[in-house]
């Protein structure tokens, strides 16, 4: 898979599930360009496990201009569990780094990587997380909290 364009190389989804992936890649792409450093300003991405939610990958800017993902330790399977392999080989495969001490993973992107670190992420809530939709993301940001694409009956 590329994380260089979002690709749709997913099995058996419809267009309506991939435009909705192509549609949130490009609004949190946006999002994440307008992150400044020196104010409280974040965008957090989390997924319902049981009654609460589960932050998945949070987005912070930092001092030199950069966006920085971490996925916190909560959200990563245990390093002594026997996926944690698979769970290292993907991150790694990604370019993220590992910090051992806040068991957690990170990954700076400058301001001309924004739909990367979009793509990224949208591979690893599909890939990692089994996310299927952008409906079942809650997305949190300065502004506002939102359900994006929320299926309305």
């Amino acid at each position: 898979m590329t994380t260089e364009a979002y690709d749709d190389d997913f099995d058996g989804y419809d267009d309506q599930i991939a435009e909705s992936w192509r549609e949130f890649t490009a609004d949190l792409a946006a999002r994440l360009g307008d992150l400044r450093f020196g104010s409280f300003e974040f965008i957090d991405l989390a997924h319902p496990v049981g009654n609460r939610e589960q932050l998945l990958i949070a987005f912070r800017a930092n001092r030199a201009g950069r966006v920085r993902a971490t996925v916190p330790k909560r959200a990563l399977v245990g390093t002594r569990q026997p996926d944690w392999s698979q769970t290292q080989r993907t991150f790694e495969a990604l370019d993220w780094r590992y910090l051992s001490r806040k068991d957690e993973y990170i990954r700076e992107f400058g301001r001309r990587q924004l739909y990367q670190a979009a793509v990224q992420s949208i591979t690893l809530l599909r890939g990692q997380w089994g996310v299927t939709h952008p409906s079942f993301l809650t997305l949190t940001d300065p502004i506002s909290t939102v359900h994006p694409f929320s299926l309305t009956g």
